[in-house]
């Protein structure tokens, strides 16, 4: 509970208005915009006074009934009550607050009796007749102020007053050197080129650095193709290359990885063993292969049945263009190891193995081409085995990897 006592609503200049509260209610706070800030007020028996200073402003009432002290505690009920506007009365004048700024003013001032001047009942009075009565002559003055202990009294000096510290050991303005305008660095740096010339940092030196195209990036060459790499052909005494030549790449070359795959599951995913891009995702074109193969054959796999490379002039897939058995498997070959390494090279229209090992029957490799082939760029392999064409025998966990040389 939260209500006004007696007349319903507030008006401005009100006087000795009430609040009444609950019982567990023990302090209310009054708040406007205005003050800005809250007063708090105890309750007694249920009812706490409405302070008069907040209803000298029509702004709205904000009361708040609190439950606890400031250290624990909490609001119950809150209430907003509209100030209804009214002219101040003439006889309003003794507020309590009033009264309180009057006395906190007059304590400020002091007694006026205490004044030793013969005017006491006028402050502007008795500050008059001090000044005419006071003193002029500064040095007849008691408590003269000082600096570093000595009394302001006459003309000091700087060293009187302890002001000046001592200075010797310090440079006079005549003992500081001149800054020079510049300075070099004793490392300086040496430009031979597009500029010749010495920078120490002393002065500004500009590089115009050559931009390239045109006849720049020639390098004295007359004629090239496309594919040949750029060869040093000659140098001077200090090793500098002084004129280069147009050269054809190896034939030999390095090995570079065209795939790596473990297979998930027996015989491998669909298309598993189709390869018309490298495992970067790169088209590729060589005219050598290595292949390496490892594993477990897959049981009951026929006795004679053979796994073959077969390698594509394109990345098509259309038609073989040369194959050749990588290894015949021996009889009862079902779950027994399997490795082979065969490397295959294409020479104009034939395919040659060139080396060949394994665990498995390679006894009877069958070597042919079916068309002329110069390079391949695509690969399959699959297998042969109860006159038909089957997925590779391999079980899942074996491994392929193919190598392709230029």
């Amino acid at each position: 509970m939260l209500e006004l006592i007696g007349v319903d609503g507030l008006t401005q200049w009100d006087v000795g208005r009430q609040v009444k509260v609950d019982k567990d209610i023990n302090m209310v706070h009054f708040s406007n915009r205005p003050y800005g800030y809250s007063k708090n007020v105890k309750v007694m028996d249920g009812v706490a006074d409405v302070p008069d200073m907040f209803l000298t402003s029509c702004a709205p009432l904000h009361i708040w009934a609190y439950i606890g002290n400031f250290e624990k505690g909490y609001t119950k009920i809150e209430k907003i009550y509209e100030i209804k506007p009214k002219n101040r009365p003439e006889d309003y004048i003794y507020t309590p607050e009033d009264v309180k700024t009057w006395e906190k003013l007059q304590s400020e001032i002091g007694n006026l009796a205490n004044l030793e001047t013969k005017a006491k009942d006028n402050l502007v009075l008795a500050v008059n007749e001090a000044a005419k009565s006071g003193k002029n002559d500064y040095e007849k003055l008691t408590n003269l102020p000082q600096i570093n202990g000595v009394e302001l009294v006459g003309n000091k000096t700087g060293e009187e007053l302890g002001l000046v510290p001592d200075l010797s050991g310090y440079a006079t303005k005549d003992e500081i050197p001149v800054v020079p305008e510049s300075l070099p660095n004793p490392n300086a740096l040496t430009l031979i080129g597009a500029v010749n010339a010495i920078y120490d940092g002393s002065t500004a030196v500009s590089v115009e650095i050559p931009s390239g195209g045109g006849t720049d990036i020639s390098l004295g060459l007359t004629s090239a193709t496309v594919g040949q790499i750029i060869k040093v052909k000659a140098v001077d005494n200090t090793g500098k290359p002084t004129a280069w030549e147009a050269a054809d790449i190896s034939a030999g070359g390095g090995w570079e990885l065209i795939t790596d795959v473990t297979l998930t599951e027996d015989g491998g995913v669909a298309n598993q063993f189709y390869w018309t891009k490298n495992d970067n995702g790169e088209d590729f074109e060589y005219r050598q292969c290595m292949v390496c193969i490892s594993g477990t054959v897959i049981d009951g796999w026929p006795k004679g049945a053979y796994i073959v490379l077969n390698l594509y002039e394109s990345n098509e897939l259309t038609v073989s263009k040369a194959s050749v058995p990588l290894s015949r498997l021996s009889a009862g070959a079902g779950g027994t190891d399997y490795k082979t390494t065969v490397e295959i090279s294409i020479f104009g229209n034939l395919v040659r193995t060139i080396a060949c090992g394994g665990s498995a029957d390679t006894s009877s490799l069958i070597i042919r081409s079916d068309t002329s082939i110069d390079t391949f760029r695509s690969i399959k392999i699959t297998s042969y085995g109860n006159n038909q064409w089957v997925n590779v025998p391999l079980a899942a966990g074996g491994r392929v990897v193919i190598y392709g040389r230029k």
